[in-house]
């Protein structure tokens, strides 16, 4: 494939950056697949890495391994990256959550994930965007901040270029299905068709499946067992890829996190963050007092 193909496949979609759709190409040569057999305009423009592997492997029976997968000079340099802890707080997601429409925000219970969100919507707050916070149990302290409270999945249908954050989907959305992973799913997709950024946080990394993991875009993770974590999930690699010796043994501080996206491969590491400067017990334990 000439340059002028190169440029012109790879910007058809909107989620694979360049070099990972060269790191598709070299795997399909060495396989000695003609990439001329697929047609990848068939596949929607908001196909993200995970998914066009996914069919890839589909149609051929054989495996396209993720970047992850293979030591690449970028991911070198992301793991050099990753034995530092860096101290900048979270002035650099400005930049980030221009090009991403989901982040998991994934840890224990007690290790600050919801301190985190906040930090995180304050970010989003620069983009003018409409703030959402999904069935929060004290509308009054959302408010005060000049968030909006979603009060059920069908007002998302209605959104368009807003913020949705959504803690403890496995909790606030087990009426809709059996374990609330087709509503999710469903969600990550309306969501990208109206360009409206889903924020997940969640202390059950279980639930999140193959499927919702391919749609997510970023992730930060807080402290959290790595026992715990699913076999061959994502959270699984991303703590295996910063942990120095001992995944088992790999632990963070509450204002600590591990950020991970596929777009921003040279960000990855370990980073701090400060409390928002309101926080109290009302935020941070917001079912505190609530009959």
């Amino acid at each position: 494939m000439n340059e002028k193909e190169l440029n012109e496949v790879s910007n058809h979609f909107k989620n694979i950056t360049k070099t990972e759709f060269k790191h598709i190409l070299a795997e399909l040569k060495e396989m000695q697949i003609d990439y001329k057999a697929i047609d990848f305009y068939a596949f929607g423009d908001d196909c993200n890495y995970e998914m066009l592997v996914q069919n890839i492997f589909v149609e051929y029976g054989v495996e396209v391994p993720f970047p992850d997968k293979t030591q690449t000079e970028s991911q070198t340099e992301s793991q050099n990256h990753s034995e530092k802890i860096y101290k900048n707080d979270m002035a650099w997601w400005d930049s980030i959550i221009k090009d991403i429409k989901s982040v998991a925000v994934v840890g224990d219970t007690g290790t600050g994930k919801t301190a985190f969100c906040y930090r995180l919507l304050e970010r989003y707050r620069k983009t003018k965007k409409d703030i959402y916070v999904y069935k929060h149990p004290k509308p009054k302290i959302i408010e005060k901040l000049g968030y909006k409270i979603l009060h059920s999945l069908e007002e998302f249908a209605t959104l368009q270029n807003a913020v949705v954050w959504i803690d403890e989907p496995q909790l606030v959305l087990r009426y809709y299905s059996n374990n609330g992973n087709p509503a999710l799913a469903r969600l990550l997709s309306l969501a990208r068709q109206r360009n409206v950024a889903l924020i997940l946080s969640t202390s059950v990394t279980q639930y999140i499946s193959r499927l919702l993991e391919g749609q997510i875009d970023a992730w930060s993770i807080k402290d959290l067992d790595y026992d715990t974590a699913k076999q061959g999930s994502r959270v699984r690699k991303i703590i295996k890829r910063n942990a120095l010796f001992d995944p088992d043994a790999f632990k963070l501080k509450p204002e600590e996190y591990l950020f991970y996206c596929r777009k921003h491969y040279d960000k990855q590491g370990r980073y701090e963050f400060s409390l928002p400067k309101y926080w109290s017990d009302e935020y941070s334990k917001p079912y505190m007092g609530v009959k």
